[in-house]
């Protein structure tokens, strides 16, 4: 092969890289969407069952006050959808896991056995094309998502353990 692999090489590690980050802060974003929904959503239904419990009893303001409260909740949930936003996060964090994984077969593989390298030109340009829509689409994140995505991986939380192995030199079990 001529001299395009290792450019090559280095776009479909930056699509990987970029992919990586990209899912995991979309993870930290669909897990905050989930304490959102769950601590707004129970919450609701125990006041709600509360102040209907209290309500043919002589506390009529404690009554109004837990209903009332369990409204505002329930208002909060509808307008913040924390399900709705989780489930588009987690939808987007796999896709971008996807990009991971194909750029990385891409350079683990393709990259070695393909000899046309036309082919792998436009494999790449597609990966990159695919990781810029995506950016364009997705949710936004909080930034504190994108700092707990950068800790996580940091700490090895992404590693697969074939390849510690292989990067200390060692054979992989059989």
């Amino acid at each position: 092969m001529g001299g395009v692999s290792a450019p090559i090489e280095r776009e479909l590690r930056r699509i990987e890289e970029d992919a990586l980050f990209s899912a995991k802060r979309h993870f930290n974003a669909q897990g905050f969407w989930n304490l959102v929904h769950y601590g707004i959503g129970i919450p609701t239904v125990v006041l709600a069952a509360v102040a209907g419990a209290t309500a043919s009893t002589h506390h009529e303001s404690a009554a109004s006050l837990t209903a009332l409260t369990a409204a505002v909740l329930a208002g909060l949930s509808t307008f913040l959808n924390p399900n709705k936003r989780a489930v588009e996060h987690g939808q987007v964090g796999n896709r971008y896991l996807s990009l991971r994984n194909r750029s990385r077969i891409v350079r683990e593989i393709d990259l070695i056995a393909e000899t046309d390298e036309k082919a792998l030109v436009t494999r790449t340009k597609e990966l990159a094309a695919e990781r810029d829509k995506l950016n364009q689409e997705s949710p936004t994140t909080p930034r504190l998502a994108f700092v707990m995505a950068r800790r996580g991986i940091e700490g090895g939380e992404a590693d697969y353990a074939v390849d510690h192995r292989s990067n200390q030199g060692r054979e992989p079990e059989k």
